[in-house]
């Protein structure tokens, strides 16, 4: 997920709820109700978005997505949550309740990648900035499907083997 600028509370859960709705609302209602079943959100700030009025209410959406919030499990990830002093945090949103195969670390290494091509895409126009980016994405995609195909695991960033395992 992208950030601009800020990143508050209420910016990430409209992103978010942007991007379900967006991922989901293609698909049949059984379909829907089964991921929504399934859907985890792991984000490093997720208690203070859940903690949003607008995260209490039904949205203004379809059913079952209308609760799509409310049925999402939501951690926060590996990382991030020894910086979390509430002990709510911790009962809550914890990342332990993941099965230890769930990479909560994603989103940082995919940031931790992409921050290698800063300087190249800011001298770009924004809109060249973003069809760059988007092609990096799908390029690294593509790597990372074949790798997992070949039994290979894709190198990431910043992480040393010896402590994935």
């Amino acid at each position: 997920m992208a950030f601009f600028r800020s990143e508050s509370p209420s910016q990430a859960f409209m992103l978010i709820v942007q991007m379900m709705y967006s991922e989901l609302k293609s698909l049949s209602k059984p379909e829907q109700e089964r991921r929504l079943e399934k859907y985890i959100l792991c984000y490093d700030n997720i208690c203070n978005v859940d903690a949003l009025a607008a995260a209490k209410e039904k949205l203004p959406l379809p059913e079952p997505l209308d609760d799509l919030w409310t049925k999402a499990k939501k951690v926060i990830d590996r990382l991030h949550i020894k910086n979390h002093k509430d002990k709510r945090c911790h009962e809550i949103y914890s990342p332990d309740s993941l099965p230890e195969s769930y990479n909560t670390m994603a989103g940082e290494q995919t940031f931790a990648w992409m921050s290698r091509f800063k300087k190249i895409v800011n001298s770009m126009t924004q809109t060249h900035h973003l069809f760059y980016l988007h092609r990096m994405c799908i390029r690294r995609n593509r790597y990372t499907s074949s790798c997992l195909q070949r039994n290979r695991e894709p190198v990431l960033p910043g992480i040393n083997k010896a402590l994935h395992h």
